[in-house]
């Protein structure tokens, strides 16, 4: 008989237009970062232009530790009026909602 357990998990996403250390949640699995602005978005030393977005995930039964910062940088070509906006999406296993089903 084969055994094998499910774990359930929800996400979150929340909006950024300053500068921010982000502290994931403790059961993160993976996060993804979106620049919704017009302007580019730093997240983890790494550049996101306008409209691009960065997926950083888990295998199975892992979390992610720890913090995250995102900051924002006008272009080469910056805009008139500038637009900071940062979509960061967080994955999260709930506490203990495992399930077991049995083959």
């Amino acid at each position: 008989m084969c055994q094998d357990k499910l774990i359930k998990y929800n996400f979150n996403t929340e909006q950024y237009e300053l500068p921010k250390e982000i502290t994931l949640d403790p059961l993160c699995n993976g996060i993804t970062v979106r620049n919704g602005g017009n302007t580019l978005v730093i997240f983890q030393g790494d550049i996101l232009n306008p409209g691009e977005s960065k997926s950083v995930g888990g295998n199975r039964k892992e979390i992610l530790w720890g913090r995250v910062n995102i900051g924002f940088a006008p272009p080469a070509v910056p805009p008139l009026i500038p637009v900071n906006l940062a979509f960061i999406t967080q994955k999260y296993y709930l506490p203990n909602k495992c399930l077991q089903f049995e083959e």
